[in-house]
């Protein structure tokens, strides 16, 4: 990370891309359009989170469901105020992102080894970056195994990949 990224700083985003998951859930794609919130996504590490607010209506935190290129993707049920109101945006709109937070999964420790990931409904969404850096990285991992559930089919997320 550059010294002026700062990830406890909220950074201007705008929604380059909306996509329908499962009931109720979207895939929320945005682009940092500040040269140091940039930076902070390219300090991205699978596992992290994010607060990304949804301008007037609060932040709220959020896995980080993929961190490739100049994007950041996020996984939002409808459930409260923040969530409702993001379902709500279109392309274009500007929001905010403080981030990346918290720990991460250590891919360089866990190379040469067999790997069982376990996921389920929307909070499977923080491993999707981690079934993206094992496949990006196939011959440096050994044997895996994903298991993916939710409480009923219609919540099944990213079945597409």
């Amino acid at each position: 990370m550059t010294a002026t990224a700062n990830p406890m700083r909220p950074y201007l985003g705008r929604l380059v891309g909306i996509r329908d998951l499962a009931t109720g859930i979207k895939l929320f794609q945005i682009e940092l359009t500040e040269p140091e919130g940039q930076a902070t996504v390219a300090a991205y590490k699978p596992g992290q989170f994010a607060f990304v607010s949804a301008i007037g209506a609060g932040e709220a935190p959020f896995g980080i469901a993929s961190g490739r290129g100049p994007h950041l993707e996020f996984a939002i049920s409808a459930l409260g105020h923040v969530t409702h109101t993001f379902h709500a945006l279109e392309v274009g709109d500007p929001v905010g992102v403080r981030g990346p937070l918290g720990n991460w999964f250590p891919m360089d420790e866990i190379k040469g080894r067999d790997i069982v990931i376990l996921g389920g409904g929307i909070g499977g969404a923080p491993l999707r970056p981690v079934i993206h850096a094992i496949l990006d990285n196939r011959a440096d991992y050994g044997h895996v195994a994903i298991l993916w559930a939710a409480r009923s089919p219609d919540l099944l997320v990213f079945t597409d990949e």
